[in-house]
């Protein structure tokens, strides 16, 4: 019993870091056990890879390990082996951190995402996250390409902050997603996290809907101004490579 009771509250901790990192307290506090018992629970998950520690801190998010088996053990596992090598080309011509995300309710599934071999300054892997749509570039793509009474629900929901520039206002919202909607892409600075920044667009499938969305993403510092050069071609690199996995997932067999 005392097994099967370990089982459900590892569990227990790993429902609590569906979203974002966490410490140790307030995931003793979601799941109802002492933080001694969490924390043994915690180091258990951590050695056998299913959970990790954010590089620099002390909160922990789901690990790698984790989301290779959910990848593995779903259709969209397909579209992860598709999208991979568009994902490593991107990150190695950029030298930024290029993913793959889908839509899941009203969140934004980070499911895979390629590292560049070498930056000063690396951007955690963020893989296995789930970040409201509102807040991350891939959500605003989701966003502006649903129905109107969907987005109308989504709008009149809880539009939390997460960063000093998260967006929480539906009616700016709704004017930005019109924006995004009509150039094909998304970009955000200081909206999901402080001093993370990303670009994404759509992949299209046969029947003409996102049904994922690839991004760059990258400290601020090395953000370049959308309308620059710089800026201009990130977004040419990462609409590219959306459009030829979309490619890809219409070809048949």
């Amino acid at each position: 019993m005392s097994r099967v009771q370990s089982i459900s509250r590892a569990f227990a901790v790993l429902d609590a870091l569906g979203g974002p990192p966490l410490g140790v307290t307030a995931i003793a506090e979601r799941v109802g056990l002492p933080k001694s018992t969490t924390g043994r629970l915690l180091q258990s998950l951590a050695d056998e890879g299913v959970v990790e520690q954010v590089e620099g801190g002390t909160d922990y998010r789901i690990g790698a390990r984790i989301a290779a088996l959910f990848a593995a053990s779903r259709p969209s596992g397909s579209l992860i082996a598709l999208a991979r090598p568009h994902l490593q080309a991107l990150a190695l011509v950029t030298g930024e951190v290029s993913g793959i995300s889908v839509a899941e309710g009203r969140m934004v599934h980070h499911m895979y995402h390629e590292q560049p071999a070498e930056q000063d300054v690396q951007v955690r892997n963020w893989t296995g996250t789930r970040l409201p749509m509102h807040v991350v570039a891939p959500g605003l793509v989701f966003l502006a390409h649903l129905a109107d009474g969907e987005l109308d629900r989504y709008l009149a929901g809880p539009l939390e902050r997460f960063a000093a520039r998260s967006m929480t206002d539906p009616a700016a919202l709704r004017a930005r997603l019109a924006q995004v909607r009509a150039v094909g892409f998304a970009w955000t600075r200081d909206e999901a996290a402080d001093g993370i920044s990303s670009v994404s667009a759509g992949v299209v499938s046969a029947g003409g809907e996102v049904v994922a969305a690839v991004h760059l993403h990258w400290p601020t510092y090395r953000f370049p101004d959308a309308g620059a050069p710089a800026g201009r071609a990130l977004v040419t690199r990462v609409v590219d490579a959306a459009a030829v996995i979309s490619a890809d997932l219409r070809r048949p067999g």
